[in-house]
């Protein structure tokens, strides 16, 4: 079979509008040549062995059938070769080869033209089938090389889709395939199946837009294949600028999918490992689904969503998986299920965003062994500001599933708001344990004029914070409401806890609190055997604004240990508090602390008390214990007023023994403290048990040093 070159270059080779334009032979070459055929197909076919390819009717003239078994040539465009069949509908492009090349500017382009189209109009597709490998590369006098199929600006139509079979495609020096809109209609879509790899090198790219002044839907981009790798600032990405939705990718690959280097990916199906690096030298490596601010704007736009399937995930060194939305539209969803482990370390994060009218994604994160954060990474939902724009929608949920998940040195889980809406819910299921240590904290709160979410955690086996010693550097498990806004029913989130024991040490803070407007949350813990609160530990419901505290729940099978100071000074408390407010109308109330377990200890100058400073009355105290009591070392149970409103009462049950020894006890008073003073009634305090001790100076008081009863 004779080989075929073609250096006829400006319109070059054409056939009339709408019909068909075929180069079938050996191998054949485009060596800046051109071929078009508007609104009709051109097919290339290369033949290295005589066989039989069938030619089939069609409404554009005719077209080839290459049989599977049929070995194939070469095809290579090079020197700015192009296909053109861009025209106000139909136009379809056909390649079957052994190796195709696309070099040196050179493209395959179909679409909508430029001006053309009417409504409805529909493009046609590419198909590229290769026997072996597609290249794709080199920039050259602004042409980038690729395989393109748009809706060009001032056109009216959809675009077709992209459609490629190979063994292996290789992008590399800014290579190409698109599919996006420019205009008025949907991008086609991308399907890529090769049987062996993929790789996109230095700044190439796979992506679908719709563009600024485009109106119309993203394509989808689907590749499966058994490896992918993306270095140097290559991507794959959907994004809408314009009036419309972004797609989604899906990629599934058997082996290894490599992305570093600046590169980035939206949504990932993986076999084996999936590792997301932004390396060493401070690239941000990112797997992202934008929608991106537009100038005009009616309806509903939707950003991507981020799919991840695999064995294990690993992002590190500040790479990202995210979804963000900024001017109009929702954030899309982000979801990852690894069989194995999960692991976000060194400042990297898994974050859904929006700045936008609309609402941020949700983010699910569930794996059959591990998750580990670590190193001021983390995972978060929020609604924000980014420049002009600020989020007025609602923040989304975080789902966290896994044998056990760890936070260390710094690692958040955050699902926030500062704009108009509610923070999002956190969820966590572990079937073991959750850990967390050194100023890391997960977090639900609201700095804008909605609510703060709620904070779940069911445990199999514990759940342990520590900090490093001293409450200035936050750790634990907090939900708040922090800014001053006109909404009085605002609402910090609940904290509910089930595992078999909790442990708090080491100045780090378990609460929920309203700060300058709207009320605290509840704060329910649900443990089968111990509750350990130690060394400057802090659990606390607090308002400092006009709305109430939230109540305290502590339910234990075995040991509530409230002991011991932290290395700052600070003594471990259960507080359920009303601070002072300078902005108050009406009434407000200070939430109860209710504990059951078998026994209760606190000693080493720790605290169990509710407490009013300012205006409102205090919440009351319930204690039930199957056996014992001891409170010590100068400890106490107290229920204080240094405020206009009452202290509360504090009923204390004991199947055994209470012992109070030393200078602490059991107290309820009205007193002064600084400018704060007591106006209100002091509360009761009622005791039952087999026996009750006072050694060593304790006591048991109800006092009011100001004035009232």
């Amino acid at each position: 079979t004779g080989n075929i070159i073609n250096r006829a270059n400006g319109v070059g080779l054409q056939v009339d509008a709408g019909r068909t334009l075929a180069l079938i032979g050996g191998n054949v070459s485009l060596e800046g040549g051109d071929l078009t055929a508007a609104g009709g197909r051109v097919e290339l076919g290369a033949v290295a062995a005589p066989g039989v390819v069938g030619i089939n009717p069609d409404l554009s003239g005719f077209r080839f059938s290459f049989p599977t078994d049929l070995t194939l040539s070469d095809i290579s465009l090079t020197n700015g070769a192009f296909i053109d069949v861009r025209a106000g509908g139909g136009g379809s492009i056909a390649v079957n080869s052994r190796n195709l090349s696309l070099t040196r500017g050179s493209q395959l382009r179909a679409g909508i033209a430029r001006g053309q189209g009417t409504d409805g109009a529909q493009a046609g597709d590419i198909d590229v089938n290769a026997q072996d490998t597609i290249s794709i590369a080199e920039l050259t006098g602004g042409l980038f090389s690729g395989i393109f199929n748009i809706v060009l600006p001032e056109s009216t139509g959809n675009g077709g889709n992209i459609n490629i079979k190979a063994r292996s495609l290789t992008l590399t020096d800014d290579g190409v395939l698109s599919a996006s809109t420019f205009g008025n209609g949907n991008a086609g879509n991308i399907f890529v199946q090769v049987d062996d790899s993929i790789s996109l090198s230095n700044s190439s790219r796979f992506f679908s837009r719709v563009d600024p002044q485009a109106t119309g839907k993203g394509g989808n981009i689907d590749i499966k294949a058994r490896s992918l790798s993306l270095i140097d600032d290559s991507e794959l990405t959907t994004t809408t600028f314009g009036r419309g939705s972004a797609g989604n990718i899906q990629v599934n690959v058997a082996d290894a999918l490599s992305i570093n280097g600046s590169s980035s990916l939206e949504a990932i199906t993986a076999g084996g490992l999936v590792s997301i690096d932004g390396g060493v030298s401070g690239n941000l490596s990112s797997i992202s689904s934008l929608l991106l601010p537009t100038a005009e704007f009616e309806g509903v736009r939707q950003g991507g969503e981020i799919n991840i399937t695999a064995r294990s995930l690993a992002v590190t060194n500040g790479a990202q998986i995210a979804t963000t939305a900024a001017g109009q539209g929702n954030a899309g969803n982000i979801r990852v299920d690894a069989t194995d482990d999960v692991s976000v370390l060194g400042n990297a994060a898994i974050q859904a965003i929006s700045g936008s009218a609309g609402n941020a994604g949700n983010v699910t994160v569930n794996a059959g062994d591990r998750i580990i954060l670590d190193g001021s990474s983390g995972i978060f939902s929020a609604v924000t500001q980014f420049g002009q724009f600020r989020g007025d929608g609602e923040g989304g949920d975080i789902k966290i599933a896994a044998r056990s998940l760890s936070l260390t040195n710094g690692a958040q889980i955050g699902a926030s708001s500062q704009g108009r809406g509610n923070a999002g819910n956190i969820q966590i299921d572990v079937a073991d344990s959750l850990d967390a240590s050194g100023k890391s904290f997960i977090q639900a709160f609201s700095n804008g004029e909605g609510n703060a979410g709620n904070i779940t955690i069911n445990a199999g086996d514990r759940v342990a914070f520590s900090g490093t010693g001293t409450r200035s550097d936050l750790s634990g498990i907090i939900s708040s409401i922090e800014e001053n806004t006109p909404r009085s029913d605002r609402r910090a989130g609940d904290i509910n806890i089930k595992a078999r024991s909790l442990f708090l040490s080491d100045g780090t803070l378990l609460e929920t609190s309203a700060r300058n407007s709207g009320n605290a949350g509840n704060i329910q813990l649900s443990l089968s055997d111990s509750v350990s609160i130690s060394s400057g530990a802090l659990l606390r419901a607090i308002s400092s604004s006009p709305g109430n505290s939230g109540n305290i729940s502590i339910t234990a099978g075995g040991l509530v240990s409230v002991d011991g100071v932290g290395t700052d000074g600070e003594a471990s408390l259960v507080i359920n508090g009303l601070a002072p407010t300078t902005a108050f109308e009406g009434s407000r109330q200070g939430g109860d602390i209710k504990i059951t377990a078998r026994s209760l200890s606190i000693t080493n100058q720790a605290q169990i008390g509710t407490s009013t400073f300012g205006q409102g009355n205090a919440g009351n105290i319930q204690v039930d214990i199957a056996d014992d009591i001891s409170i010590g070392a100068g400890s106490s149970l107290q229920a204080l007023s240094v405020a206009k409103g009452n202290a509360g009462n504090i009923t204390v049950t004991a199947g055994d023994r209470i012992s109070l020894d030393g200078t602490g006890g059991i107290f309820t008073a009205v007193a002064q403290l600084e400018q704060f003073r007591g106006e209100g009634e002091g509360g009761d305090i009622k005791i039952a048990a087999r026996s009750l001790s006072l050694t060593n100076g304790a006591e048991l008081n109800t006092s009011n040093i100001v004035q009232g009863s």
